[in-house]
Parts: C-alpha cells; structure tokens; sequence
C-alpha cells in the first residue's frame, strides 16, 4: 500500500503525462499543419528544451525560497497560459509566435521535474518509492496508449480549440493537488539548500565524471531521434486518427522491448554470469 501523500503526487503525475502527452504530439502537429515547416516544429522544440532546462535549475532554487505547492501552483499557470496562449494570441511574427508559446511549455516542464522529484524525496518513506515508481511507469504506459487516439477523436469531433479548452480540466487538477500535497520548503534553514554542493562533490570520481558527456550525448541523440519520428509521423499522414495510432505504436514497441529487455537481463542464461566474470577478471 503506498500513503495518501504518495497517491496525490501520482495525481498530479498522471495529469502532467496527459497535459505533456498531448503538447507532445498534437501542439506539434498543429504548428506543422499550417506550413508543413520543419524549422516550425523543431523551433517550438529548441526553446521548450532551453526554457525547460533553465526552470528545472530555478525550481531547485525556489523550493529553497518558497515551497513545493508553490512550484505545482507554477506548473498549472504555466500550463493555463499555454492553452490560453494557443486560443487567442495572434502575431504576424510566426517565429516569434512559436517561441512565445515555447517557454511556457518548457517552464511547465522544468518546475513539475523538480518539484517532483524534490517532493518524492523528502514524503517518500521505505516502499514508497517502490509503489510511486511502479504506478508512474503504469500511468506513463496507459496515457501514451489511450490519451491520442482520445485526443485524436477529441480534435476531429471540436477542433483544436475545444481540446484546448478540454487541457485546463488537467490543470485545474493540478491547481486543486497543489493545496493538498504535503507543504514541503527550505525557507529559513540556516545553511542555503546547495551550499556545500558542487560538481567535483557531486562527480567525484573519473568514472562518474565520464557521465557528464555521456548522458549529454546520449540527451542529443534520443531528443533528435524524438524530433526525426515525429516528424516522420506527420509526413506519413494528415490524418490525427493515423497518426495517433502510430504513435501508439511507438509506444507499444517501447513496452515490449523493455519487457524484452528486462527477461534477459533478469534470466540470464546458465553459466553466463560465470563467463561475464571471468571475461572481466581477464583485463
């Protein structure tokens, strides 16, 4: 059984997935329906990748200030005024009209990552951790199943514009979350929150600081690989039924992989670990 706290930020995890699964793939594909432009899509991903990197840093930063309802409280406006933002703002401008769109999107993003993972850390006791994670992967795996084909039907039956106006249901619940998630802040520690830390402490050994470049390589190539399938979507078809289903398949193809992933690394076959040892053992 996983606590009350716990059960709430899976809550605000679930509408999250839907409101990220949705920009994800159907906000993109409403900026590549009006010129069929790459630089389009890929301009709306490059600032939402910039602005989301620059609030997950300030989010660490305001906990320290404010609290974690605070940061949920930013991800919901962020979240209103991207839709808001979609429905009514206007510019001749498309490049800036993306990249104002963007940064809401990408600060919506930054603040739930660390308000998320700063809040599981500090409510999380013995198994929740297990049971939050096992229910997250649960949800992750539901939504990038159901929520495009719904919100393909959705878009077909009343347009873009009503699934925008469906998308601030999604951060009303998260507004609602934000006053019952346990109240959770640094203000007032007399050591500031990241005072002591610094990358030589963090990193301290030549093989963790390989992991530096590694996982901003890796980061690159997984973000391109996203941008190339998405846009190789939507130049198979302009139908958002077909190209929801595609994305379903791409997300079923994820599960079974992993689920292929997981049997043979946790059945490994007989003598191979012995064999693995030994190889090692040989350098």
């Amino acid at each position: 059984m996983i606590s009350k706290d716990i059960k709430r930020l899976l809550l605000m995890n679930a509408s999250c997935n839907i409101i990220f699964n949705y920009i994800g793939i159907f906000v993109n594909l409403y900026l590549w329906e009006k010129n069929k432009s790459i630089f389009d899509v890929t301009l709306f991903n490059l600032v939402l990748f910039l602005s989301w990197s620059c609030c997950f840093i300030a989010g660490a930063r305001l906990i320290s200030l404010f609290s974690n309802r605070m940061l949920i409280r930013s991800v919901a406006v962020c979240g209103a005024l991207t839709f808001a933002l979609l429905s009514f703002l206007q510019l001749d401008n498309r490049a800036l009209w993306i990249a104002i769109i963007a940064i809401p999107v990408g600060a919506m993003w930054g603040f739930y990552a660390s308000t998320q993972n700063l809040t599981l850390c500090l409510i999380g006791k013995g198994r929740d951790f297990e049971g939050y994670f096992s229910y997250s992967s649960i949800i992750g795996q539901v939504v990038s199943i159901v929520n495009p084909i719904v919100f393909a039907l959705v878009i077909q039956w009343i347009g873009y514009g009503g699934s925008f106006l469906l998308m601030f249901v999604f951060v009303a619940i998260l507004l609602t979350v934000s006053f019952f998630i346990p109240r959770i802040s640094f203000e007032g520690v007399p050591e500031p929150m990241f005072e002591r830390m610094s990358f030589r402490e963090v990193f301290v050994t030549p093989a963790l600081r390989w992991m530096v470049p590694s996982c901003l390589a890796a980061g690159v190539f997984l973000q391109f690989q996203g941008l190339f399938a998405l846009l190789f979507t939507f130049s198979v078809s302009q139908e958002k039924l077909v190209i929801a289903l595609l994305n379903v398949l791409y997300a079923l193809s994820s599960i079974a992989a992993m689920a292929i992933y997981r049997r043979l690394t946790l059945r490994p076959a007989s003598g191979s670990a012995s064999v693995w040892l030994r190889s090692r053992s040989a350098f």
